[in-house]
């Protein structure tokens, strides 16, 4: 993030005053004293699983632990130290002189060192204590094994892949490590990990053993001390030693990094026993080729490994050498892992929203402070204990007046904790740049830097990408959860992570973020440093927390030394006399009032002086406050003669800018802006504006501070050069727009469709212009002149600005834009409506676009993200044709088409899933799918973007209840008797738990280690979910102060994680709160409850997920809706809503702003769910429907779609009154949002097509099968319904062909009944009239497939173990019937290139058959097809085959799940040149194709299918809902290697076309239209084929 002005922090307008104190409610905080609650079992499972931090060392005693101790983790680990003791030494003893644990170097030291950032650091401790009496039979080959069980075990070392591992040992500690390498490299268990070994450091280690070994054996003899082995192996040339130098002399040039010995150089005493060498360098050194060796200057046995202070020379010959190797290390990592880490920052970028400002996380000051600045801060005991201590709250706050120096303290701050070697992520809010003023984008930003920090972050943020997971770039709550809560804050850290966020006080929601830091418990130690301005709402939030944050003022004793030095060191213009300059050093101080920028625009000015005389007149005008020093340095600006226009535009771009400009786009805006050309912009900047505006190191147009806006847009300034906030706007819009408007943006007109048409920029004004113009518009005033006709000009023209405009805001990655700004051209309308009369054609298509605008994203969103050129010719056509854009460019006559739908507007339904066999009785969304809960027992899981299904759970009771864990990844399904918790991924049962009584509410715990239920039993029962049944706990609640036991069931319940809370209702009873950290809160009531005749209990619960919101809503009998407080004792009512039928479920989205109510009879409701006007809720949108009882409702994880269940049916709705993004402050001028209804068409009068007809009839009409079981007959032109022909006795038909010569129609129906009649045309020319019924015949199974003779004189009728031939012309003629016992779901296809032969293909082999009596012409196994299970797996059956272009035949395979197939891939096989009679063994092989079928297979996925094999293609629908086509000449051409292996994508279809659980329906029709069957009607894309863009199959690995 680079950017920032020269000092800090915006300041209310005159709050520059002398005395720098905090608010009166803040002069003193105590933490208010609270009585010792008795904490539940609940809060204990939070407080230990959520707020644990790791215990490093935390029990250590002098001589350290045994076996492997993490003593230094890190976020990007690429190399593993370990080090190892020895004789007699302990894993701390050995390496911390003096028993010191300041002195512990390879934790204290190497954590804090930059160089070693990526290193992780162990240190390991074996039992080689020789003073006590007890015997042992461990030796150097035990110890060596011990460490390697120790490594192999660490679950860091073993997931840690293939990262380097770097052993340093003492004396003995290299033999052990020595021989633990050569146990690696002989037994096969260890190999992997013995690897890993880089190389080798030894201090003083005995290679050839050592003469005091010997010594120490005697004396232990002698003292009857016990064996020792271990001592034994350190004689000189034991055979121990021998064994191990032998082994490693061959083994060593395997460590990459070689070897490293280090000798001593001073002898020490002995047992007291004269002064010798341990370890003299004979024995120090191994001589191998691979060994560096030196001497550590005056250090004996022990003094080689314990150091004194950092600037030992010892140590630092020893840290050097560990720097070297691990860069060594670090560079051969990012040599092989460059592009890869490129890639997944990339990735990373586009998952995250991540822009250039909110990339770095940095700051540009413009001046470094002076030498010794700011070192009061981090000097303070104050900092010191907030830095160094896990008991401490995580939070310290620094608070100052706009102008003391915050940024440079902040900046100073992050300095200081890297150079300390500490992890950190930082952001500055800047109030001048719009993307900087945002917590979403603080939160985005962080998560981005930790995840590149950060191994186990990122590859969790990739494999949310992989799973298409949403991210709501504009709701912080949304990212909080998903990425903090779900992933970040339960990753388990070791070390400290710090967040610096400089100027909180220029954040929209500043107060928010401290109670996100403060109510969030997390699995690592995070520290937060803030710094703002002083601030009430900021210090409301921290009252009563304990700990207490630190908080630091600023005041101007702690500053003046710093504005000292600065004054000093910048004092550089001439002065003759010491003693004048060291009075104007002192003025300055005095007079600064601590304020650093009233210091600096003074000392500008000062440059200026040319004698002391002139100094001392300059320091007696200038003005003390910062409004006056402003207003002094434009007085000259006013009085020019020249270039006032300039200026004011200047002043006007940087004050109001959304974010700060480049020096060449403020260049190309000012042009347009004043009409006329402007030259050496920055010299212009520095000339004109040069005290307010500057031009930064990387050429961005600033203002010298936020203070300095804010005195040029302050309503009074009687300034000549004072701005109009609402009128500068206005002039920046129009400017944006006019240069939109002109030539470069018009929409390409080429007369050829495709998809390559795109329109690049050309002014480097462009990019803000394209981002921003509506964001002015939004502050403008409605009234603005012009504005208003340049709007209308842009959107309503057909030269298509507006959708080459799309198009670039498509190119960013981010359509957000479009929904803001459809949000705010809708305000802008109703804000002018206002205020004057809006002329109809101009205000009409204003407003539609608003619309269209959010529409445009919902509907196409991910298509249009992935073909931004797609909004020239596919979108327009398919957008409803009441539409704008359809009205504009969607009846291009050349163009594409949609004939035969009959809605012309928008359908807020997106999808509608029928179950017919089964109720749905629960929903629940994750953040990528959702699930369905139905009285089959089964749990159907729907990707959330699509509404295809994704999985299904057979739970094996009704389901009562469902609920996704934070991040989507588990699902917990509840009946009356179990609850089961299932991994979404895996698709798999996780954990099943018995319950004593039905659930009436479950959740997850933040780190998905537990789950929680609610029961009939009034008690809260907490599972753990990977601890099986024995880690099931239960703790009663209580309704009253007084605990006493409940014996009445609860109605229902709900729990709020973010306030740890659980409301209870009991039939005829208020709503009970509980905490489970403070017990039972207290009761909200319901006014007058007791004078109402009906029960009054509430029917549903649902709390704000806000946590700021503090609101429970409660649905009672009766209509009525209540909001509490839950967190006040009495229960406080904020707001309330009166319907006029029963409310019977309540769900809140995810973000919280929206509540929606379902009632008895089948309405919705949407309410504003963030402010209650008048103590009201406020209506936003109705749905009125079938009088059905909505059962459940769910928002998805984006809060832009919810879900309902009713009847058979459920619903997905995606209103585009959920998206209300902020818009202008012009609140006067608003106008009241209108309530808007949608209603949902009787199920009843939808006649849902179930079967289509691929080949059109007489080339004008298209045959269709429905599910009342009638078979109809539409128009091939319109598309429009022409007559039902006959019926199936509503029972739904499942296959439909046709015969166009013969005018012969056969269908089959759900009976397994099969119908065939002889048609003629009616008189009239339109339709036809049934003039014989040829056959009525019913099979014994379900019918598969129906297919005619060429001739058609016969029908082959196929079910899945008996197949039928039946004459249509000789009467009375026996059909001839195959019984198969098993015959793998094969099906049959017309032979290609022979009339009187069939072909029945199964997954392993092809028979041909007769038309005459069905005989074989085969030997009974066939033609045999080698089909490979890595391209086809064996759950995938053989479900379609189909003839192209007489030569080859597609088979098509899925993987069934419930009622759906999951998945498709195809084979290509060249069967036309079968023989209509073969003999002995043949075997044809797909090879050829194999690189086409499986990128085919990779195309084709949940969504995809073949729509159609067209007389020379192959028609399909690939994983996006793209139309793609394979033409059988690209076949021809990659079969001899000559072509490239390419297809077709022509175009997509509109999401709500592929959302639904039936079959999806297409057809290709003989003119090439493409026909898709929509509910009860057919829509026909006429030339949708000839919009094409070519496209290359995947590469694909050869067997």
């Amino acid at each position: 993030m680079a950017n920032r002005r020269n000092d800090v922090g915006p300041g209310p307008e005159g709050d520059y005053g002398p005395n720098p104190q905090p608010p009166a409610s803040q002069t003193s905080w105590p933490a208010p004293s609270s009585p010792v609650k008795r904490r539940s079992t609940v809060s204990r499972i939070f407080t230990h699983k959520s707020s644990k931090k790791p215990i490093i060392e935390s029990t250590e005693d002098k001589r350290g632990k045994l076996g492997l101790n993490l003593i230094c983790d890190r976020a990007e680990p690429l190399v593993e130290i370990v080090f190892v003791h020895g004789l007699g030494g302990g894993s701390r003893k050995t390496w911390c002189k003096d028993d010191d644990p300041r002195l512990y170097w390879p934790k204290e030291w190497l954590q804090r060192d930059p160089e070693f950032r990526n290193a992780r650091v162990y240190s390991f401790g074996y039992d080689s204590e020789w003073v006590t009496r007890k015997d042992s039979q461990l030796d150097v080959h035990d110890f060596g094994k011990s460490l390697l069980s120790a490594l192999l075990g660490d679950r860091f070392i073993r997931r840690g892949r293939n990262i380097p591992i770097v052993l340093v040992a003492h004396s003995m500690g290299g033999l052990v490590i020595k021989k633990a390498f050569l146990l690696s490299r002989n037994d096969p268990a260890y190999q992997p990990l013995g690897e890993r070994f880089h190389c080798m450091y030894f201090l003083a280690t005995p290679h050839h053993g050592a003469a005091s070994a010997e010594l120490l054996s005697f004396v232990l003899r002698a003292s009857f001390s016990g064996n020792r082995p271990f001592v034994t192996d350190l004689h000189q040339d034991s055979p121990t030693i021998q064994q191990i130098n032998d082994e490693f002399r061959h083994s060593a040039f395997k460590l990459a990094g070689g070897i490293f010995s280090f000798y001593e150089t001073k002898p020490m005493s002995l047992l007291g026993i004269g002064e010798r060498f341990i370890v003299p360098k004979s024995s120090a050194i191994t001589n191998l080729p691979n060994e560096q060796s030196a001497p550590l200057p005056d250090a004996n046995h022990r003094e080689v490994c314990k150091f004194k202070t950092q600037t030992d020379g010892n140590f630092l010959t020893i840290r050097n050498a560990f720097m070297i190797t691990v860069d060594k290390i670090k560079e051969a990592w990012h040599l092989s892992h460059r592009e890869e880490l490129r890639n997944q920052k990339r990735r990373l970028r586009k998952f995250l929203f991540i822009s250039e400002q909110l990339e770095g996380g940095s700051i540009d000051i413009e001046e470094a402070p002076a030498a010794g600045s700011c070192e009061w801060l981090v000097q303070s005991s104050s900092f010191q204990q907030w830095r160094d201590s896990s008991s401490t709250n995580a939070l310290f706050w620094l608070s100052g007046r706009p102008g003391v120096g915050k940024t440079y303290l902040t900046n100073y701050v992050k300095d200081h904790l890297s150079e300390l070697g500490n992890d950190y992520s930082s952001f500055f809010f800047l109030a001048a740049d719009g993307t900087l003023t945002t917590l979403s984008n603080c939160l985005l930003s962080i998560a981005y830097q930790m995840a590149c920090s950060n191994t186990a972050i990122r590859e969790a943020f990739l494999d949310m990408q992989e799973d298409d997971v949403q991210i709501d770039k504009e709701n912080y709550l949304s990212i909080w959860k998903k990425l903090f809560q779900g992933t970040i804050l339960q990753t388990p850290l070791l070390k400290t992570h710090f967040w610096i966020i400089d100027a909180l006080d220029e954040c929209k929601h500043a107060a928010n973020l401290f109670q996100l830091i403060l109510k969030t418990q997390h699995k690592f130690p995070l520290r937060v440093f803030v710094s703002s301005r002083p601030s009430n709402e900021l210090h409301g939030q921290i009252q009563g927390v304990i700990p207490p944050p630190q908080i630091q003022f600023i005041l101007p004793e702690y500053t003046r030394a710093d504005i000292r030095r600065y004054v000093e060191e910048n004092a550089h213009f001439t002065m003759r006399q010491q003693e004048t300059k060291e009075r104007l050093v002192q003025t300055l101080v005095e007079r600064s009032e601590g304020l650093f920028l009233w210091v600096k625009l003074v000392m500008k000015e000062l440059k200026q002086v040319y004698s002391d005389a002139t100094l001392k007149r300059v320091l007696e005008d200038i003005p003390t406050g910062m409004d006056e020093l402003y207003s002094r340095s434009l007085l000259p600006l006013g009085e020019a003669t020249h270039g006032r226009p300039l200026t004011r535009a200047i002043l006007t771009w940087t004050a109001c800018a959304v974010r700060p400009l480049s020096s060449s786009e403020l260049q190309c805006a000012l042009q347009i802006h004043i009409n006329d050309e402007v030259f050496d912009i920055d010299g212009q900047v520095s000339a004109l504006c040069g005290h307010l505006v500057y031009v930064d190191q990387h050429r961005r147009v600033q203002m010298v501070h936020q203070t300095a806006r804010t005195f040029l847009l302050k309503p009074g300034n009687k300034s000549a050069f004072a701005l109009d906030e609402k009128e500068c706007n206005g002039e920046m819009a129009m400017t944006c727009l006019k240069r939109l408007l002109q030539d470069s943006f018009k929409a390409p007109q080429s007369r050829k469709q495709s998809l390559d048409s795109s329109v690049p920029f050309h002014s480097p004004f462009d990019a803000y212009a394209t981002k921003f113009w509506y964001e002015h518009i939004n502050k403008a005033s409605s009234q603005f002149d012009g504005l208003h006709d340049v709007i209308y000009k842009f959107l309503g023209s057909r030269q298509g600005y507006v959708l080459t405009w799309i198009e670039q805001i498509a190119n960013s990655g981010d359509l957000s834009a479009l929904i803001r700004c459809g949000t705010i051209l809708r305000t802008y309308m109703k804000r002018r409506a206002n205020h004057m009369p809006v002329i109809k054609k101009e205000g009409e298509t204003i407003l539609s676009w608003s619309t269209d605008l959010i529409r445009i994203v919902s509907k196409f969103g991910r298509n249009l993200l992935r073909s931004p050129s797609s909004i020239y010719h596919i979108i327009p056509p398919l957008c409803p044709h009441e539409s704008a854009p359809y009205k504009q460019f969607g009846r291009s006559a050349r163009g594409i088409s949609i004939l035969g739908l009959t809605s012309v507007t928008w359908d807020d339904c997106l999808a509608t899933i029928a179950y017919h066999k089964s109720t749905a009785t629960a929903v629940a969304c994750g953040t990528v799918h959702f699930a369905i809960g139905a009285s089959d027992k089964h749990v159907r899981l729907y990707n959330t973007a699509t509404c295809q299904t994704y999985a299904e759970f057979l739970h094996g009771e009704a389901i009562r209840t469902l609920e996704f864990n934070v991040s989507g990844q588990l699902l917990a399904s509840a009946s009356g008797k179990s609850v089961c918790v299932w991994d979404i991924a895996d698709k798999k049962l996780v954990a099943r738990f018995s319950i004593p009584r039905p659930c009436v509410a479950i959740t997850f715990t933040y780190d998905n280690q537990y789950l929680m239920a609610a029961c009939h039993d009034n008690q809260i029962h907490t599972f753990d979910i990977y601890g099986g049944e024995d880690g099931h706990r239960e703790e009663q609640w209580f309704i009253d102060t007084d605990s006493e036991p409940i014996y009445r069931l609860p109605d229902t319940a709900a729990f709020s994680l973010e306030h740890g809370l659980l409301a209870v209702v009991y039939r005829a009873g208020h709503i009970h709160i509980w905490s489970w950290d403070d017990g039972y809160l207290g009761c909200c009531k319901k006014p007058h409850a007791e004078f109402e005749v009906h029960p009054f209990h509430a029917s549903s619960l649902c709390f704000n997920p806000a946590q700021e919101a503090n609101s429970l809503a409660a649905a009672y009998e009766g209509g009525t809706i209540l909001v509490f407080d839950p967190l006040d004792g009495e229960g406080e009512i904020k707001a309330s809503y009166k319907a006029d039928t029963d409310t019977q479920v309540l769900s809140c989205s995810p973000c919280g702003r929206t509540l929606i109510s379902g009632d008895s009879v089948g309405v919705i409701r949407l309410f504003d769910f963030e402010s209650f006007p008048d103590e009201k809720l406020k209506l936003l949108y109705v749905i009125r429907g079938q009088e059905d009882n909505i059962r459940s409702l769910a928002f998805c994880a984006d809060s832009s779609r919810f879900i309902d269940i009713r009847g058979q049916r459920t619903n997905i709705w995606e209103p585009a009154a959920l998206i209300r993004n902020e818009v202008s402050e012009e609140m006067s001028e608003t106008a009241s949002l209108e309530i808007q209804e949608a209603t949902i068409p009787e199920a009843q009068d939808i006649d849902m097509i179930t079967a289509l007809c691929a080949d059109e009839l007489l080339g004008k009409y298209i045959l269709c099968g429905t599910e009342g079981g009638s078979v109809k007959v539409f128009s091939a032109a319109t598309g429009k319904l022409i007559q039902t022909l006959y019926q199936h006795n509503d029972v739904a038909v499942v296959n439909v062909i046709c015969s166009s010569s013969a005018n012969i129609v056969a269908s089959a129906d759900a009976a397994s009944r099969v119908l065939v009649y002889k048609l003629k045309t009616k008189s009239s020319g339109t339709g036809f009239e049934t003039t014989a019924i040829l056959l009525d015949h019913r099979m014994p199974e379900p019918i598969e497939n129906l297919i005619f003779h060429p001739n058609t004189s016969r029908i082959l009728i196929a079910t899945t173990t008996v197949d039928r031939m039946c004459s249509l012309t000789l009467e009375g003629e026996e059909p001839i019937s195959l019984t198969w016992a098993t015959r793998n779901r094969g099906v049959w296809l017309q032979h290609p290139s022979s009339t009187d032969h069939l072909l029945l293909i199964t997954r392993s082999a092809v028979r041909v058959y007769s038309w005459s009596g069905l005989q074989s012409q085969t030997p009974a196994e066939g033609v045999q097809l080698l089909v490979d299970q890595a391209t086809i797996p064996t759950d995938f059956d053989l479900r379609a085959a189909r003839g192209v272009s007489g030569k080859y035949v597609t088979t098509e395979y899925s993987a069934v799940t419930g009622r759906r197939r999951s998945r498709i891939r195809m084979l290509l096989w060249e069967l036309g040149s079968i023989p209509p009679a073969t003999s002995g063994k043949t075997v044809i092989q797909a090879t050829v194709f194999t690189d086409i079928a499986m990128g085919i297979s990779s195309l084709i996925g949940t969504l995809g299918c073949v729509v159609a094999i067209s007389a020379n293609a192959i028609i399909f629908l690939d994983d996006d809902g793209w139309i793609c086509s394979l033409d059988c000449i690209s076949l021809d051409l990659a079969k001899t290697g000559v072509g490239r292996r390419t297809y077709k994508r022509h175009l997509f279809l509109p999401t709500d076309w592929l959302s639904t659980n039936n079959e999806l329906l297409f057809a290709c029709s003989d003119r090439g239209d493409v026909v898709v069957a929509q509910d009860g009607e057919v829509a026909i894309i006429r030339r949708g084929l000839e919009c094409t863009r070519e496209a290359e199959f995947p590469a694909v690995a050869q067997a």
